[in-house]
């Protein structure tokens, strides 16, 4: 029974280091790429972006606050992307555009407003705890 528990492991090993290799190689390719390279730029421009306005419009809730908007600022952000490439599907060029320039712009409100959820709710927490007369 071991022996063909070490070849059924042997050859899933074989699998994985071609895999490996394949990926490997097409990693290093795309990496030379300066297209590849402006792109990757660019999303990590747009989704630091993304989460820091959501960090500064959630800012007024404090810590969780900032927190909580850079999650919605992110995910306000990844929006943007999604309907983007929902429109370039399309061939709708514009549409992507608007879409990516809305998700980055949204993203401070979508801050804010998790900031003022917080808020919210500590204080109708605070209310509800109040000691009574």
């Amino acid at each position: 029974m071991s022996k063909v528990v070490k070849k059924i492991g042997r050859g899933i090993s074989k699998v994985f280091k071609g895999v490996k290799k394949v990926v490997s190689k097409a990693w290093k390719a795309i990496k030379k790429s300066p297209i590849f390279k402006t792109i990757a730029i660019a999303a990590a421009v747009y989704f630091t972006g993304g989460a820091a306005l959501g960090a500064i419009g959630g800012a007024s809730g404090g810590v969780s606050g900032m927190l909580a908007g850079a999650k919605a600022g992110l995910a306000t952000a990844w929006q943007g992307v999604s309907g983007a490439a929902a429109a370039l599907g399309k061939g709708q060029f514009a549409a992507a555009g608007e879409s990516l320039a809305g998700g980055i712009t949204n993203a401070g409100a979508a801050g804010t407003a998790e900031a003022a959820k917080l808020m919210e709710a500590a204080k109708l927490a605070s209310v509800s705890n109040a000691p009574t007369a």
